[in-house]
């Protein structure tokens, strides 16, 4: 069986260090993005099992590249999980059409959570 393919978006490279390296320790592959650019592309590209997504990314940010991932036919239903240390990220991952949130600092059980799907 294929390995699941995770996209993380985060510019911190030591934030996005660690979750490459607890999204593996699941059994899954990832690809990482430290800005928005390109994102998309991949996205519809290689239909990748889930995204998560930093809010506060480089480029377009993580609500508007969202947005754009949720208008289109072919990469609706990927599940994107936006995660941000914004005290409004509830809400801004709601009007986006983020699939879930995670609130940074992030419990690493959370995370590993979300995984599970």
């Amino acid at each position: 069986m294929p390995k699941k393919t995770i996209f993380i978006v985060e510019d911190d490279p030591d934030i996005c260090e660690l979750m490459q390296m607890l999204v593996e320790g699941q059994g899954c592959k990832v690809k990482t993005f430290s800005e928005s650019r390109n994102v998309e592309k991949a996205v519809s590209t290689l239909l990748p099992a889930m995204v998560i997504m930093d809010l506060w990314v480089p480029g377009i940010g993580g609500e508007q590249l969202i947005r754009n991932l949720k208008k289109k036919k072919e990469t609706k239903n990927v599940p994107i999980i936006l995660i941000s240390a914004n005290n409004s990220l509830a809400k801004i991952a709601k009007r986006s059409g983020a699939d879930g949130f995670l609130p940074k600092p992030f419990n690493i059980k959370d995370l590993e959570a979300l995984l599970k799907f």
